[in-house]
């Protein structure tokens, strides 16, 4: 739960305008299974991959969008959308969805708790990006920031998410600056500085009812953080009302996982 609070806690960093989410109560697996498994990623992306035939036919839109609706809900089948999308975009020598296929993998290694293959993925999208698609560097220094933070390195985290802000900016991302603006604030709020992080909350919250510009799920990182911020400074009353909100929209759109997050709350309160 303390790495989820330094994770992705309000800012789900998703980069294709939702904030992250790692699961709050997933299983620790034995260190054999997570071994195991890292190799499976490194062997998926290998140039032996044979795509199924039954998405053979599936476009590489088709399969980004595959990967990015179920890598919260089920990462492992996303992972095998992301490596059909690699196999193709490395065929056709599609620079563009090579990159995107990175930075699925390092998210939805991300999501599982797989940092090291995280950052991996990550860094070799951000080698390819960084000489053409600079639009793309801002959901992939996201996710680095992210996982940085996991690791604790709250210097480097803080880096990657001012280059991220940086970037949003140059190209007028609105949703871009407002998940960067709010992975700062998380940090601020790691650092106790609370004032200053619940004012970005706030300022993002008042607009977050525009889907257009915060996903559903963004907003419920919103909640999350001012939520947090208001048990962390004991200012109950607040915090009721934005934990009621939270837990009430995170079960209409059936993200448990941040509901996971306003039934602990709910426990703090009490």
């Amino acid at each position: 739960a303390k790495h989820r609070s330094c994770i992705f806690i309000y800012c789900r960093i998703i980069f294709d305008a939702e904030f992250d989410i790692v699961p709050l109560m997933k299983k620790t697996l034995p260190f054999l299974f997570s071994f195991l498994f890292s190799c499976c990623i490194l062997f998926a992306q290998e140039e032996n991959f044979q795509i199924p035939d039954s998405l053979a036919d599936k476009t590489n839109l088709q399969l980004k969008k595959l990967a990015k609706y179920y890598r919260y809900k089920v990462p492992n089948t996303a992972k095998i959308y992301t490596e059909v999308l690699h196999k193709r975009a490395s065929q056709q020598q599609n620079q563009f969805d090579l990159i995107e296929s990175y930075f699925y993998f390092g998210h939805i290694a991300f999501i599982q708790g797989e940092y090291t293959n995280s950052i991996s993925s990550i860094n070799k999208g951000i080698a390819l990006a960084e000489t053409e698609q600079d639009s793309i560097l801002r959901k992939l220094y996201a996710v680095r920031g992210n996982t940085q933070e996991a690791y604790g390195q709250y210097g480097e985290a803080f880096d990657d998410y001012n280059t991220m802000l940086k970037i949003a900016k140059k190209y007028n991302d609105k949703r871009g600056i407002i998940i960067a603006e709010t992975s700062l604030a998380k940090l601020k709020l790691n650092n106790r500085q609370y004032y200053e992080a619940l004012k970005a909350y706030h300022t993002y919250y008042k607009v977050s009812k525009d889907t257009t510009i915060v996903s559903k799920n963004s907003r419920l990182s919103l909640l999350i953080g001012i939520s947090d911020v208001h048990l962390k400074t004991q200012v109950l009353d607040s915090a009721r009302i934005y934990m009621d909100i939270g837990l009430k929209e995170s079960l209409k759109i059936d993200d448990f996982d941040s509901a996971c997050y306003f039934y602990t709350f709910n426990g703090i309160y009490e």
